[in-house]
């Protein structure tokens, strides 16, 4: 899908659900590039509304680029940390959007530290 530029637009959410108003995604592994987000914006993401709006998708993938990441690229989990969440998904979630939220928690915690 085309990317979604975040600094150009206040619901980052709405905007999001806005990608998903397409024919063409029905058992589609969809990657929805995100720009220009920082990590508030992207933490505060509804993802059960952006999960409603990606019913059809067999698979949806957030890719966020952070503007506001530490210096070393976009933050992400150790591959380790991700296969440990991948386990210990909640019944009812997206294992993707799981594993999103908890990268961006640990951005987040990693930039209040000064890390």
């Amino acid at each position: 899908l085309p990317a979604v530029d975040a600094s150009q637009t206040e619901n980052l959410t709405e905007a999001l659900v806005a990608a998903a108003q397409r024919d063409d995604l029905s058992g589609a592994i969809v990657k929805l590039p995100i720009r220009s987000v920082t990590v508030q914006a992207y933490g505060a993401i509804d993802h059960r509304q952006v999960s409603a709006a990606f019913k059809d998708p067999l698979h949806l993938e957030l890719d966020p680029t952070f503007a506001d990441a530490v210096t070393g690229g976009s933050p992400a989990a150790p591959q380790d940390l991700r296969d440990f969440l991948s386990r210990r998904v909640p019944r009812g979630v997206e294992s993707s959007e799981f594993i999103a939220r908890a990268e961006a928690c640990v951005t987040r915690a990693a930039e209040e530290i000064g890390a």
